[in-house]
């Protein structure tokens, strides 16, 4: 997803998010699930966390973890 989404709007970087923010499962996924991926010419690297909270406060923090991991790639 964020390979794709670098090669469409053409530009360094990209993240991608996919996961479940609730307030159910989804497809065998607890609540919280949530992976993101961030692309550069290097590739891509991906994680996967487990958040706790409401739906708004697992976006959040899924949120924060995207700039953690971009901040982190631009480090490396």
């Amino acid at each position: 997803m964020a390979w794709r989404a670098k090669s469409i709007v053409q530009t360094d970087l990209a993240l991608g998010f996919t996961g479940v923010a609730g307030p159910g499962r989804l497809e065998g996924q607890p609540v919280g699930t949530v992976c993101i991926g961030c692309a550069d010419h290097r590739g891509v690297v991906g994680h996967t966390y487990h958040f706790d909270g409401t739906p708004a406060e697992i976006m959040a923090q899924s949120c924060q973890a995207g700039v953690e991991l971009l901040v982190a790639r631009l480090g490396d």
